[in-house]
């Protein structure tokens, strides 16, 4: 089987002698979606990049129809497209300006009409070949290897996402951080196999309590984990926080055959709308400072509505 077999590449153009050379050339190694004529080529671009999530696009900027350098920057505008590799399709006499335009707005390469089967092939599959060794090298950092959690640097990265996003809507985010005191001792004490298995049933739990897409739950350090809600207000963000450290301590005085005193569960919990041109780093200041409250209530469980300021613990 070809390496590059289940590859999906989307084609943008209106020209129906590119649509079938290409498809030709790289129908061993790829499957071609195509968009074409210039009315709403974004919107149906990203139509396409939902159902078959494509490795690659070849972007027409020729043809005055695609309006290609607009469609570049509004795929690199865009959350779920920007990521994408695109190679731009253009004339061999293409202008400097044009190319410094095309690399500026986010283009990986350029393939000249007419085309060259051998190159086309070769950057194709070059460009695709960088991408899944990056995709790769991203993975091994972004999973911990015990839990199978996405990493805190997973977790950093989604909340800058889900932070803007918030923003833009002026919707309530609610983020909480989960922490297993005492978890340093009965790694010491138990062995890291046991502790291992209580951290992989923490995540269990944590992830049996959140069935949303836009919820994202991360193992944060040693014996912490945090999770982000989206669009989700303060009673929910309790709620949810509720059954997990409710979980918890059972995992606890399973874990550690009765004895609760020699570990705790506590869990701090942090909803706010983010203010326009606030950072990200302020919710994590505050979800820590609410944990450490949490920590002095015997249920484990404190929370914070930012903006009121009023706390709760269950």
């Amino acid at each position: 089987m070809n390496e590059f077999e289940k590859s999906n590449i989307l084609v943008i153009t209106d020209d129906e002698s590119d649509i079938a050379e290409l498809t030709q050339v790289l129908k061993e190694q790829c499957m071609v979606f195509v968009v074409k004529h210039g009315q709403q080529v974004f919107e149906q671009a990203k139509n396409i990049v939902d159902q078959c999530k494509p490795e690659m696009i070849l972007l027409d900027v020729v043809s005055e129809s695609i309006g290609g350098f607009d469609v570049l920057a509004e795929f690199k505008g865009y959350d779920e497209t920007k990521r994408i590799p695109v190679i731009i399709i253009t004339e061999p006499e293409r202008s400097a300006e044009d190319e410094e335009k095309g690399l500026f707005e986010g283009a990986i390469d350029f393939i000249n009409k007419p085309f060259s089967h051998k190159i086309v092939k070769f950057k194709v599959q070059s460009i695709l070949k960088q991408m899944r060794q990056l995709r790769i090298m991203e993975k091994i950092s972004m999973v911990d290897t015990v839990t199978l959690f996405p990493s805190r640097r997973n977790f950093e990265l989604r909340m800058e996402l889900e932070w803007a996003r918030a923003m833009r809507e002026k919707q309530e985010l609610s983020v909480m951080m989960i922490e297993l005191g005492g978890f340093k001792e009965f790694y010491e004490k138990r062995g890291h196999a046991r502790a291992d298995r209580l951290l992989m049933s923490v995540a269990r739990a944590i992830a049996k309590s959140i069935n949303r897409s836009g919820d994202f739950a991360a193992r944060f350090e040693d014996g912490k984990f945090a999770v982000l809600l989206s669009n989700t207000d303060y009673d929910g963000a309790m709620f949810v926080a509720g059954k997990i450290i409710a979980d918890i301590k059972e995992l606890i005085l399973e874990f550690t055959y009765g004895s609760s005193k020699t570990m705790t569960g506590s869990i701090g919990v942090v909803t706010q709308i983010p203010r326009e041109g606030s950072s990200n780093a302020t919710i994590f200041k505050d979800v820590s400072r609410v944990l450490m409250r949490a920590k002095e209530f015997e249920s484990g469980l404190c929370g914070v509505h930012i903006g009121s300021e009023n706390y709760q613990n269950d």
